[in-house]
């Protein structure tokens, strides 16, 4: 908001409280709403664009009203007070929202939401997600239940027939 000429500082609050009220975000599914029905992402930029990607595309899967707005926007926003209700991403509503949309991820995918729910360093987030993967390809749940693992060198195997 710095960067507005002074003769127009005057219009700045009024117009964004106004944009806040009125479906003019464009959500990453393609759908206008307007703040109160939105979902701001806050990703880090920091992460890694595959990550983020994936992050992304599993609120869109989940039917969430996904936006992500550039930072002079978020910022004339935050500063006109108009972000204080707004819906935000977070480690752990995604963590919820994937105990239902999970199966629609390939195993890529799944291995990017598994390093960003690790980054979170909340083990908690990842419990009852199919997202630990196996040697043959396919995911199992993380759980706090104890389960019998067997670890078996090369040489071992020789001992077992076939």
């Amino acid at each position: 908001m710095s960067s507005v000429t002074e003769n127009w500082q005057p219009l700045v609050r009024p117009l964004l409280v106004t944009m806040a009220k009125n479906p003019v975000f464009c959500t990453e599914g393609g759908q206008w709403v307007d703040l109160a029905n939105a979902l701001l992402s806050t990703v880090a930029d920091d992460i890694s664009t595959d990550i983020k990607r994936t992050v992304h595309k599993a609120y869109l899967v989940c039917q969430e009203n996904l936006i992500v707005l550039p930072q002079n926007v978020l910022e004339g926003l935050r500063v006109s007070g108009c972000l204080s209700t707004v819906a935000v991403t977070t480690p752990h509503r995604l963590s919820c929202l994937l105990q239902s949309c999970l199966s629609q991820f390939e195993s890529q995918e799944r291995c990017h939401l598994l390093a960003y729910l690790c980054d979170q360093k909340d083990f908690s987030l990842l419990e009852g997600l199919q997202l630990l993967p196996l040697q043959d390809g396919s995911f199992r749940a993380f759980t706090t239940e104890p389960s019998p693992t067997f670890f078996c060198q090369e040489q071992d195997l020789r001992l077992f027939p076939g």
